[in-house]
């Protein structure tokens, strides 16, 4: 797959690069149970009933969450935020599903990262 778990002192785990990426390739999905929201869904009381490893989004006019907050080895849950982020959520079109694509080419070692206000 080219990912590692890693360590890092100031911000838990995180994902690395085993091996080199190119700008537009799918890196890795966002996986967890995918929870269709109503319209007054409060997402504060979600978040803090399960943990902050939620995605919210929308897909054809309906809103989603990702509750990713079981640890099931998968990567996505474990990227972590960067104002210079080096992949980009990507909702699927098809269904609600979302992958992360490498904003430029990334190098083996690198910690992945995204802007989680994308």
């Amino acid at each position: 797959e080219g990912l590692a778990i890693m360590s890092n002192t100031s911000l838990g785990r995180g994902i690395i690069t085993t091996h080199k990426f190119q700008k537009g390739d799918v890196v890795c999905d966002y996986f967890g149970k995918v929870v269709k929201l109503g319209a007054h869904h409060d997402h504060r009381r979600v978040t803090l009933e399960r943990t902050t490893y939620c995605f919210y989004f929308e897909f054809k006019e309906q809103k989603y969450m990702i509750d990713a907050s079981q640890d099931d080895g998968s990567y996505g849950r474990l990227i972590n935020h960067s104002l210079t982020p080096n992949l980009k959520p990507v909702k699927v079109h098809m269904e609600a599903w979302l992958v992360f694509k490498a904003k430029r080419d990334i190098n083996v070692g690198e910690e992945l990262s995204f802007d989680y206000a994308d």
